[in-house]
């Protein structure tokens, strides 16, 4: 397989082993080897949305990582070989920012500074949220951000999205989970700040409308073995 290595600083006795097991990277990969964190993996799906990855855990949790310097042999021997499950993610598309793995969020560029947005799911309002903003996430991000907001976690295999409120003011405001095919339309009363995965930013104008989508695009995550997606979630 032809591969290209993705990789945060820090990292060069794993880019190092790799070129070891792997062979020399090619300038037209058919699959990533991003090492790092989870923030490396989600700049990775940024930069190569679409091809194939497998997830190298090189940071404090890794939470989304396949496999840690201890097994990369064994992987790569599989990847080679073709023994593994190339596992398929959903995806948030807005009209504002690149498509998110994990969540977009929608807050105000002050920090401690209230907004109020207007929620909407297929043209009915479900909310309006006065307080830090509000995530909207996929499974994959439902255990990230959302999370940590009291969201809900969701299985990998769910088709939905999650609406988070971000320290709501109104008791009412609660998380709600959607269909996939839904279409979530949220509408700033003030200016704001909307965040893809952590990684890309861009101002929201006041009364600006931010459609959210199920992404024709699929993350493609390789996997190697058999899911742990609760032994990670009780280290927590």
């Amino acid at each position: 397989m032809k591969y290209k290595i993705f990789a945060k600083p820090g990292s060069g006795r794993i880019v190092s082993k790799i070129k070891r097991l792997a062979g020399k990277p090619s300038p037209k990969p058919q699959a990533i080897f991003s090492v790092g964190g989870d923030g490396t993996f989600l700049l990775a799906e940024l930069a190569y949305p679409g091809l194939p990855k497998l997830n190298i855990g090189h940071g404090r949790l890794s939470f989304l990582s396949e496999v840690g310097e201890a097994g990369l042999e064994n992987a790569i021997k599989k990847v080679k070989s073709g023994r593994y499950r190339l596992r398929k993610e959903i995806k948030l598309r807005s009209n504002i920012l690149p498509d998110a793995l994990n969540e977009l969020v929608i807050s105000s560029p002050s920090p401690a500074r209230m907004i109020e947005l207007d929620v909407f799911v297929d043209g009915e309002k479900i909310d309006e949220i006065r307080g830090d903003g509000v995530i909207v996430s996929t499974p994959t991000g439902s255990t990230a951000y959302s999370m940590s907001a009291g969201g809900p976690i969701i299985l990998r295999e769910a088709n939905v999205f999650s609406i988070s409120p971000l320290a709501p003011f109104k008791m009412a405001s609660r998380p709600i989970v959607v269909p996939a095919k839904s279409r979530i339309e949220i509408i700033p009363k003030q200016p704001a700040l909307a965040a893809v995965d952590g990684q890309k930013r861009c101002r929201v104008p006041k009364g600006k409308k931010i459609v959210l989508k199920l992404s024709p695009v699929r993350a493609k995550i390789i996997s190697i073995r058999r899911s742990y997606h609760f032994d990670k979630i009780r280290q927590l």
